[in-house]
């Protein structure tokens, strides 16, 4: 099921914020609560969380726009939670580290 992730309600007399940053790319599993974009309103920086768990499939914004609240963010594709890994989870290597060879006497 496919979920648009919006731009909530960032406090009292802000309507909108600029994009300085997109921390997601199309493709990546993201867990709720993991910030998708880094805005800047009037009175602050702020990393906007994704409401649900899931897979990228589309991203509404780029760096430098502007967005309104309730303005449509990213697109995923929803996943079970527990089945999303971290994005900033540590990636394990599929190959072993070569052997260190000794020097004969």
């Amino acid at each position: 099921m496919a979920i648009q992730v919006k731009l909530p309600e960032l406090g009292d007399g802000i309507e909108s914020g600029d994009v300085l940053q997109v921390l997601v790319q199309v493709g990546d599993v993201i867990r709720k609560d993991q910030g998708v974009v880094e805005l800047e309103t009037d009175k602050a920086t702020v990393e906007v969380p994704s409401s649900h768990a899931g897979r990228v499939t589309e991203i509404h914004v780029q760096e430098g726009q502007t967005v309104p609240i309730g303005g449509p963010l990213v697109t995923i594709e929803a996943v079970a939670a527990e089945s999303a890994p971290r994005r900033d989870a540590p990636r394990t290597e599929a190959h072993a580290e070569p052997a260190k060879s000794q020097a004969a006497p």
